[in-house]
């Protein structure tokens, strides 16, 4: 090599070096995206599932009553059954304070930790933007959430996602 193209070698290499490591931290935040979204989409849908369980349980009404449902699904998550917040809460039309109840409960699971597992997928915050019941009897809850970025890009540290499940309401009072 001459003394013209002495440097081309390192030229070549900081391109495609920085283009490399750029690629790199945007499979690395894709994955990290991916797998939070994943981890709230079951979670917002097994919430959906658990109450529209639930009403269907209260509707219902001989041989298992809505108290006995929740208290039993508060035992499957590993929740103190004297709680009865989500049944309370439901009875009283107040979905969103069920939704929450029921949200946290399948987030931390039986050793009931919430933070921890949201700390493990990444996600800065959640909040139920919509729980209600529609004209349909059709249960929708909306939840959206934050996740922050391993990688920063362009200066985006954090982005913020939605899901949304729509589950059949029983009771009809």
């Amino acid at each position: 090599m001459g003394k013209k193209n002495s440097g081309i070698v390192s030229v070549e290499a900081s391109i495609v070096l920085t283009s490399f490591i750029f690629f790199i931290c945007f499979v690395l935040n894709f994955g990290y995206i991916f797998r939070a979204q994943n981890f709230m989409t079951q979670v917002v849908q097994e919430t959906g599932k658990t109450l529209s369980f639930a009403s269907y349980r209260y509707q219902q009404g001989k041989e298992l009553t809505f108290v006995y449902a929740v208290q039993s699904l508060a035992d499957m998550f590993g929740m103190d059954s004297t709680k009865t917040d989500v049944m309370l809460s439901w009875n009283n039309k107040n979905y969103k304070k069920a939704a929450e109840e029921g949200l946290k409960a399948i987030i931390g699971g039986i050793n009931d930790n919430c933070n921890q597992q949201l700390d493990a997928y990444n996600i800065d915050s959640y909040e139920i933007t919509k729980a209600e019941v529609n004209g349909k009897n059709e249960f929708n809850l909306v939840v959206t959430y934050t996740i922050k970025l391993p990688f920063p890009v362009f200066g985006l540290d954090k982005i913020e996602l939605h899901q949304e499940a729509l589950y059949k309401n029983w009771s009809t009072e």
